[in-house]
């Protein structure tokens, strides 16, 4: 086991035979916006992989300022729309946000994926 030097919101999660995880916490506070960093040897191809696991929400709120009841509708209207486009095309673009804004964050952030990378090409196997 490596020991971890992070201490402001970036926590090493853990570390198994051909990957090692880390948690990086977003400076809004939430524990929703938290995102899980995955660091991973794909031994066979002999690459890296870099995996980001983050709680995405899809907006569905509509503002209609006459009626709750057309709003009510309108928010359902939206989640059946996506529920839709997912189930015949597979597919939903979503995007999030994870807020980095102190020095020290970012340097820990920058000295996790650091340390991931050293991580595994100590364990990577390059065989010609």
């Amino acid at each position: 086991m490596i020991n971890s030097k992070f201490k402001r919101k970036v926590a090493l999660m853990g570390e198994f035979k051909d990957s090692i995880m880390y948690t990086v916490d977003c400076d809004c506070g939430s524990e929703e916006c938290r995102a899980t960093i995955d660091i991973e040897i794909d031994q066979e191809f002999k690459i890296i992989i870099l995996n980001f696991y983050k709680t995405l929400n899809c907006s569905t709120f509509s503002y209609i300022k006459d009626s709750k009841i057309k709003q009510l509708f309108a928010n359902i209207k939206k989640r059946f729309y996506y529920a839709f486009k997912i189930f015949f095309t597979g597919e939903i673009s979503l995007n999030s946000d994870l807020i980095i804004s102190k020095k020290d964050h970012i340097d820990n952030f920058i000295d996790a994926l650091q340390e991931g990378r050293d991580y595994c090409f100590d364990r990577l196997e390059f065989k010609d």
